[in-house]
């Protein structure tokens, strides 16, 4: 009897023993499963940070500062005296006339403040005061000798039309292009100019040669009550310019 229980004592012994063992076995198993199941942590990545770079605006040069430029100050206003000089007395010109009778003159049409140059049948040259004193020449041979104002004529004289003429040498010195020279004639009962005489002028020689041109114009004269008469107040006007 005492055999058989020290038997039962070791076997209870074995026993315990193989269901630690058994256990140790088991957990062991549990765990080394549980290692193959479960997600290995070491192995998940973490997400990498996204790096986010702002653009920076590109940077604008300032704009060049501008050199002060030393401009120079403005002159004050140089004050001018406006004031014109008296106006220079026209010095009145004599009157000259050849050979001409105060019948031929025509009332009411001579310029008092302009110069009046006349030309005889001989020349441009100046009178003597003597010769106004003398008595006036006889009166041109008509058909019946008439000397009338052009205004009372039934028909006044014709005269051709005066050929444009050059300027002359003072003149277009002076810088005168062009002109118009107005000179009145008298003309006798034969057609012929007895005398001429400047009644607007330039100022100029060319007035002195448009009166030597009308001395020498043939005209139709001039007919009162169906007969020629020589008349007084013909005006004639000359173009002048420059060829």
């Amino acid at each position: 009897m005492k055999f058989v229980g020290s038997s039962s004592v070791v076997l209870q012994r074995l026993n315990a023993q193989n269901a630690f063992i058994i256990s140790t076995v088991l957990h062991f198993c549990i765990l080394w499963l549980a290692s193959l199941t479960l997600p290995n942590q070491s192995r998940v990545k973490e997400p990498e940070a996204v790096k986010v770079r702002i653009a920076e605006p590109p940077k604008v040069a300032p704009p060049p500062v501008a050199e002060a430029i030393n401009t120079p100050k403005p002159r004050p206003p140089v004050r001018v005296d406006r004031r014109q000089p008296p106006p220079e007395k026209p010095v009145s010109k004599p009157e000259v006339r050849a050979g001409l009778s105060d019948s031929l003159a025509k009332p009411g049409t001579a310029n008092a403040n302009a110069p009046a140059i006349a030309v005889g049948n001989s020349s441009l040259a100046t009178v003597n005061p003597e010769d106004a004193n003398k008595p006036p020449p006889a009166p041109l041979s008509g058909i019946e000798g008439e000397n009338v104002s052009e205004a009372v004529a039934d028909t006044p004289a014709r005269c051709p039309v005066p050929p444009n003429l050059e300027l002359t040498t003072d003149a277009l010195n002076a810088g005168l292009t062009n002109a118009e020279v107005i000179i009145e004639v008298a003309v006798t009962a034969v057609g012929d100019v007895r005398e001429a005489k400047l009644r607007t002028g330039t100022g100029y020689e060319i007035d002195k040669v448009a009166l030597k041109a009308a001395m020498k114009l043939k005209c139709t004269p001039a007919v009162l009550s169906g007969k020629p008469v020589g008349v007084a107040g013909k005006k004639l006007v000359w173009k002048v310019m420059y060829d």
